[in-house]
């Protein structure tokens, strides 16, 4: 899996624009969305964190979302509208 440091070195820019749409109300938001087993799509609110090179968002220890990232893999992450 790609850290959000190898991303900044391939494409800096790219993703100093990303840093800038997930922090750009002064903390880290955006929506995670995981595919379920049928197909759909399960969309939630996180706060992401980027520290040390590493993007972090952090979710309950007992969630569909965790599940969903556990046995699926395929995530996107979203940051809210632009100001």
């Amino acid at each position: 899996m790609a850290t959000w440091g190898g991303f900044a070195q391939q494409d800096p820019e790219l993703a100093d624009a990303g840093a800038k749409l997930l922090a750009q109300f002064g903390v880290g938001l955006g929506f995670l969305a995981t595919a379920r087993k049928d197909g759909g799509s399960r969309v939630l609110p996180v706060c992401p964190i980027l520290s040390c090179g590493s993007l972090y968002v952090f979710v309950t220890a007992v969630s569909p979302k965790k599940c969903h990232l556990l046995t699926g893999g395929r995530f996107a992450l979203h940051p809210y509208l632009p100001r």
